[in-house]
């Protein structure tokens, strides 16, 4: 096991919210315990049981309501052992490929774009989207930190910006390239170490009746559906609308509306401008009430979830020892990050889940930090010993359950924990 790091004393040394920078402590929502950062594997068995571990605290600010990790102490992990080889997310199923053109047209539609105009995407991933952007006839420039992402990327004949987005590089961007009509982010804000920084160069790169388009994990809807694994270390923030109209407003960018998509386990475009006299919409004001009335700018709003959380994390661990112990067999299948978090925050063993099925080219013969499970291929002969499957990738149940029972049958029961811990009916 790792050495533990107690990120509770750096918080309480020099802790500031991530938005509005109060230095009083945070109002702790949910201690996870002290598991690995989830986000990349290990090739060697006895590195992955040493992973660091740090105390994964979700906390809210008692000034602004944002939920936010307790501590920054990720930061140097996530950067050297996460985002520097990050795998590519944006897998493009038929149901991705069609989402991702009604999230264009609406980006696009709102904006007004025409050919002549650039849009630009922060947070360009492998350049699929930067490819469709193309596609429409809009020039397409991208930023991305990671080389790997990058380097399939500009395969695919994208521009990318490689470095981490903020002001100095929006900043840098300009010297060289005009404004964009509308710049578009998704899944991106939430793992943004500075969200402040991110937003305020988003407002520098828009012109004059510009809009920005940014996707992110809606928390309400994240609650929800029992998304508790998406609170790994590499989600920084948490946003409500409300909390995202704040970060907007001291941008320097106007909240003018707000979609509720059913993506990544519940999500929510926000589409901004750095046009104040901009109205916005009637139904972003009355989230923002119900939000209100719902608390969730306090730790009242998430009382009940956090306490489901924690009930969920012994009923399941037990429900799996209790399978092991009457000699069945039970794999986990999804080794991204999502899939890694619940494993630790479960507190899972190799007894429990003697292996993890993922098929993304790469993964198999490597370990998940922490128990150090091994990763296998569904291919792989030792994947038919499954008699149950938990299914550690919590946005894709219905995509696993339908390719495994084509392969296997009815013998395999699945587990999943999206949107309560069940097992997963037959269709």
């Amino acid at each position: 096991m790792g050495p533990p790091i107690d990120a509770r004393a750096i918080h309480r040394s020099g802790w500031k919210c991530r938005l509005c920078g109060d230095s009083a402590a945070p109002q702790v929502l949910h201690r996870f315990g002290c598991i690995p950062v989830a986000g990349y594997l290990e090739t060697d068995k006895a590195a992955a049981h040493e992973a660091p571990r740090l105390e994964l605290d979700i906390a809210l600010c008692s000034a602004c309501g944002l939920v936010q990790q307790a501590s920054d102490a990720a930061r140097t992990i996530l950067i050297e052992r996460v985002y520097s080889q990050y795998q590519p997310t944006y897998a493009m199923s038929a149901r991705v490929a069609a989402y991702m053109e009604f999230f264009l047209d609406e980006a696009v539609g709102r904006a007004g774009t025409t050919r002549s105009d650039t849009v630009v995407e922060v947070g360009s991933n492998d350049g699929s989207v930067l490819a469709m952007i193309a596609a429409r006839g809009f020039s397409a420039i991208g930023f991305e930190p990671s080389p790997t992402l990058n380097s399939t990327a500009r395969r695919k004949g994208a521009t990318v910006v490689e470095d981490y987005f903020g002001t100095r590089s929006a900043a840098a961007f300009l010297q060289s390239h005009p404004k964009p009509r509308l710049v578009i982010s998704r899944h991106t804000l939430e793992h943004a170490f500075e969200p402040l920084d991110f937003l305020r160069g988003i407002a520098q790169l828009l012109g004059a009746g510009g809009i920005a388009a940014i996707e992110v994990p809606y928390l309400r809807l994240q609650a929800m559906n029992n998304q508790f694994p998406s609170m790994t270390f590499q989600h920084v923030s948490f946003f409500t609308v409300s909390s995202m109209k704040r970060a907007l407003d001291q941008a320097g960018l106007k909240l003018i509306d707000v979609i509720f998509v059913n993506m990544d386990g519940g999500s929510m475009i926000a589409f901004a401008s750095a046009n104040e006299s901009r109205r916005g919409s009637d139904v972003t004001q009355a989230v923002l009430e119900l939000e209100g009335m719902l608390q969730l700018d306090r730790p009242a709003g998430y009382e009940r979830f956090f306490t489901r959380v924690a009930e969920q994390r012994t009923q399941i661990h037990q429900h799996l020892q209790y399978i092991t112990s009457r000699g069945h067999t039970v794999l986990g299948y999804g080794a991204g990050s999502k899939g890694q978090a619940l494993v630790n925050m479960l507190g899972c063993s190799s007894e429990e889940l003697p292996f993890v099925i993922d098929d993304v080219p790469g993964n198999a013969g490597c370990f998940i930090p922490g128990p150090a499970i091994p990763i296998i291929a569904s291919n792989d002969e030792r994947a038919r010993s499954a008699q149950y499957m938990l299914i550690t990738a919590p946005t894709h149940v219905a995509e696993i359950v339908a390719k495994e029972r084509e392969r296997l049958g009815s013998r395999v029961r699945f587990l999943s924990i999206v949107p309560e811990f069940h097992y997963v009916s037959a269709p």
